[in-house]
């Protein structure tokens, strides 16, 4: 499977973003999340739940992409199951998947003017 993590910095921290990504990894495969970071992540995505349906092209994205990565009727209940997962259950889905990750840093280089 694929998981995408994703993040903004200054151009030429290709290997601190690496290191910090593999050190949060450990971190969370050992200690697992606390209930405030999870509240965090969650209120992030219902956030972003919202933005992305506030047009018709949001939401065709989205169920678009529900359609490909599990149903189309998932839309319907993405909250619901979002608000369902519990902290345990990331540290053992990151147990269970993130085992010996393939980390790739892609830094987008200066456009042409």
């Amino acid at each position: 499977g694929l998981f995408v993590i994703g993040s903004t910095q200054k151009p030429g921290n290709a290997e601190a973003i690496q290191s910090a990504v593999e050190k949060e990894l450990v971190k969370i495969k050992r200690n697992g999340v606390s209930s405030a970071e999870l509240q965090k992540a969650k209120t992030m995505l219902k956030s972003q739940w919202i933005h992305n349906h506030e047009t018709p092209q949001g939401s065709v994205n989205t169920l678009g992409y529900f359609s490909v990565v599990t149903s189309l009727d998932y839309d319907l209940t993405y909250l619901d199951h979002l608000e369902k997962i519990q902290p345990q259950e990331i540290q053992a889905i990151a147990k269970q998947y993130l085992i010996n990750p393939t980390i790739v840093v892609f830094q987008a280089g200066k456009g042409k003017p």
